[in-house]
């Protein structure tokens, strides 16, 4: 096969995953579970098994992570020919042949840049259907851009990792996702690496990813009503463990490092004082920061 869609699941969510699943079929697919319950293991083993030519599984019986679950994914994508990996959450469902709309749009652009390494697909969160962007920086300034009519490539630093095209030979150069940040911000401290190596990335007007960013969605007001993905306090531990790690690395730009710190404030203030479970937020992100800030990544 020339190209693979590449999931992690870990306890997914029945419908949305049958959802998916069933926008996957006829299409070559690697599933690597990270420990699911033995519903969703029984569900998989059904699955892959109405087409065990196309479709793989990889079985950890343990959560790993997402970065090493992925590693184990592309590895394997490797050994079966593959060029093309395009990494999807299990909460993540392609609209229409994305694959095929994602890797056309790829070798169009290798045919010109020999410095390609991924691109990635348009996110809507179907729960407010807002549409998530690319970000990209603008004279220091880091901005989101969203596609408008006639565009189809946008040059951007880097991708939310379920909807990314990876181009394999990029990541054979590049190196693996980084293991030790377990879950949170694998892909950002990925491109990060792929830009300071000199590599380029795209967002594609293309194709279409429906995907379910953080547990929900909250409604709040900033100078007008905007809305953002709710995580447990868990998931913000991770983020902010993982935010605090990436400022030590010399490669991550500094305004990126701003932006991001900014980003974190509001998020510790919003959740400590608004959230339903505000104490275990609270918690939980300053777990985040102190971890952060003593705390090593693995190697």
């Amino acid at each position: 096969m020339r190209e693979a869609h590449l999931i992690v699941t870990f306890n997914p969510p029945e419908d949305i995953f049958k959802q998916q699943l069933a926008a996957l079929d006829d299409q070559p697919v690697i599933v690597v579970d990270n420990g699911s319950n033995a519903n969703s293991i029984a569900l998989l083993n059904v699955w892959v098994g109405l087409d065990a030519e196309n479709r793989k599984l990889i079985e950890l019986g343990q959560n790993i992570g997402i970065a090493a679950a992925q590693n184990k994914g592309m590895e394997l994508a490797k050994k079966l020919g593959c060029e093309f990996v395009l990494l999807l959450d299990h909460d993540s469902i392609p609209r229409g042949n994305l694959l095929k709309q994602l890797v056309d749009s790829a070798s169009e652009q290798l045919r010109v840049d020999k410095r390609f390494a991924a691109l990635g697909a348009r996110l809507i969160d179907p729960r407010s259907n807002k549409e998530l962007g690319f970000s990209s920086m603008v004279d220091g300034v880091w901005r989101t851009f969203r596609c408008v009519e006639g565009e189809s490539l946008i040059p951007c630093e880097f991708l939310n990792s379920s909807g990314s095209l990876i181009y394999l030979p990029a990541w054979e150069k590049i190196g693996p996702f980084d293991e030790s940040f377990f879950i949170d911000h694998v892909e950002t401290e990925w491109y990060m690496r792929v830009k300071a190596k000199g590599f380029n990335v795209f967002g594609s007007c293309q194709g279409i990813l429906h995907h379910y960013l953080g547990d929900s969605v909250v409604r709040f007001w900033f100078f007008g009503w905007r809305t953002m993905p709710r995580r447990s306090g868990q998931r913000h531990y991770t983020i902010v463990r993982n935010s605090l790690w990436m400022y030590r690395r010399s490669y991550v730009p500094f305004s990126w490092k701003a932006n991001n710190f900014a980003k974190l404030i509001f998020t510790l203030a919003y959740f400590s004082l608004f959230d339903k479970e505000r104490g275990s937020q609270f918690c939980g992100i300053m777990r985040g920061f102190y971890d952060g800030l003593f705390g090593y990544p693995a190697g």
